[in-house]
């Protein structure tokens, strides 16, 4: 005997949950119920175990048909961007502070240290003007 599910679908066709039919309700009607009732403003659909299967194997329905999950591309901003590249220049001088200590504490001149600390403020502004 074929299980019988009432699948819940975000907007992408993605599944989201599966409600199988005599033991989330007696009936398809109050499976649905249930769906409506956790999972408004969603898409439900009514399938058998074929469709579950596709559902495991993350296939997407779309227009009473499963396509291959397509994974959303998220940009970075240019915000995160500036962020990460602050970040780095962050990690880059607290190598270098390390070394200037050393160097300092053993009575070795510091300048080409000190020099390579401005740099790097020079080059992040220089990288942050030319993200797009």
């Amino acid at each position: 005997m074929e299980n019988r599910y009432v699948f819940i679908l975000d907007d992408k066709g993605t599944r989201i949950t599966s409600l199988l039919i005599g033991v989330h309700g007696e009936t398809e009607e109050a499976c649905l119920e249930v769906a409506k009732r956790d999972y408004p403003n969603h898409t439900y659909v009514t399938g058998g175990d074929d469709m579950q299967s596709q559902f495991i194997d993350y296939k997407c329905y779309i227009d009473g048909k499963f396509i291959d999950y397509v994974p959303e591309v998220i940009e970075t901003t240019k915000k995160d961007k500036i962020e990460a590249l602050k970040k780095e220049a962050e990690a880059e001088r607290e190598k270098l502070k390390e070394v200037f200590l050393t160097k300092q504490m053993k009575g070795l001149p510091t300048d080409d240290i000190k020099t390579q600390f401005k740099q790097i403020d020079v080059d992040l502004i220089k990288k942050i003007r030319e993200l797009k």
